[in-house]
């Protein structure tokens, strides 16, 4: 029995090594380039009354969000350059996972840059 609780707990704290590294080390393992075609530019606020930004595609909904941990402030700025049917090669970083993890992963990635 206390054999089985030790190894038990041994997964249980691996488990929560593997997921916090994937949360911190996210911006360097998922950092990629895409090309996109927006259909549609969503603003909206939040609960707390923070504005979103979200990019739609035929493929995925993007967002477009500050973050510290992605290095990133320009939300405002980068909104404005973005425009409906056209395409644009950008950095995004993030998981894809089509489900929420409370508290920090998102379930979409976001726009970090436009590269052209």
């Amino acid at each position: 029995m206390r054999t089985l609780l030790k190894l038990l707990f041994g997964l249980i704290l691996v488990g929560l090594i593997v997921i916090s590294s994937a949360a911190i080390f996210e911006t360097f393992i998922t950092s990629k380039e895409v090309e996109i075609e927006i259909t549609k530019l969503e603003r909206t606020l939040n609960e707390e009354g923070e504005l979103k930004y979200f990019i739609h595609t035929k493929e995925e909904v993007f967002r477009n969000e500050d973050n510290y941990y992605h290095g990133k402030s320009n939300q405002e700025s980068l909104m404005k350059l973005l425009e409906a049917n056209k395409k644009y090669k950008v950095q995004v970083v993030g998981y894809n996972l089509g489900f929420e993890i409370p508290f920090f992963i998102s379930s979409r990635r976001n726009i970090i840059k436009i590269i052209r």
